[in-house]
Parts: structure tokens; C-alpha cells; sequence
């Protein structure tokens, strides 16, 4: 189940009775961290299976280079309380080989062409 910051309480963690039944029942994802409307309280809870960076988030995190150690430290703290890290907002294909040198275990953007479903290439074996 995917949740994201905008979640009622979710700086609580597990003290927020909601959340702790969510992830008793569910592998809950949390979408959008970097958005503005949470703390990392709840991250260091470990209620979270996957986390997804928000895509300006992250854009913002690699304006600057130099602050590459930011951004990995970002990643291998968070990677402590969860089974991975998405990124969202990837544009090309070094952006993705760089994740992945980093520790990131998912991306999402605009790395391959969006094909209509009846324009789709056909397979061939």
C-alpha cells in the first residue's frame, strides 16, 4: 500500500494507531519523501518497505555536484530503515547508472519512450 506525506499524522510513526494497524496488515510504501510535509521520524520507524524520493527533491539534492556526500548519505540512512529506495524523476540513462553505483534500487522517469498501447514495438524472439 502506498502512502505519501500527506498521510494524517505521519511525523507519529508508530505512535500513530492508524499507521502501526497499516503496517501490521500491509507492506506500505511511502511516496513523495522530500516533499516538504514530513520529517524523517517516521522513516526511522521501519514501517516502510520501499521509499520513493520526490522527483524536485532529489533534482534539488543534485543541482551542486560537490554536495554529492549529501546525497549519499541520504541514501545509505534511509537504506538502514528500509528494504529500498526509489527515485523518481530520472532523465537518461548515466542519471540511472550513477543511482545505481550509489546503493538507489529503483528509478522511475522518462528513461525509455512512451509507446501507445496499440503503437507498442511487437517482440520479436
Amino acid at each position: 500500500m502506498k502512502i505519501n506525506e500527506q498521510f494524517p499524522n505521519l511525523n507519529d510513526g508508530k505512535r500513530n494507531p492508524l499507521l502501526a494497524r497499516l503496517h501490521e496488515r500491509y507492506p506500505l510504501w511511502l511516496d513523495d519523501l522530500g516533499k516538504g510535509d514530513a520529517n524523517l521520524y517516521a522513516v526511522s520507524q521501519s514501517i516502510f518497505s520501499y521509499i520513493k524520493l520526490d522527483k524536485n527533491f532529489y533534482h534539488s539534492l543534485m543541482k551542486n555536484k560537490e554536495d554529492d556526500y549529501i546525497f549519499l548519505s541520504l541514501i545509505k540512512n534511509i537504506k538502514k530503515f528500509c528494504n529500498g529506495i526509489i527515485i523518481e524523476g530520472i532523465q537518461d540513462y548515466p542519471e540511472y547508472e550513477y543511482l545505481k553505483r550509489c546503493g538507489v534500487d529503483g528509478a522511475q522517469g522518462h528513461l525509455y519512450p512512451t509507446y501507445q498501447l496499440d503503437n507498442l514495438p511487437t517482440l520479436s524472439e
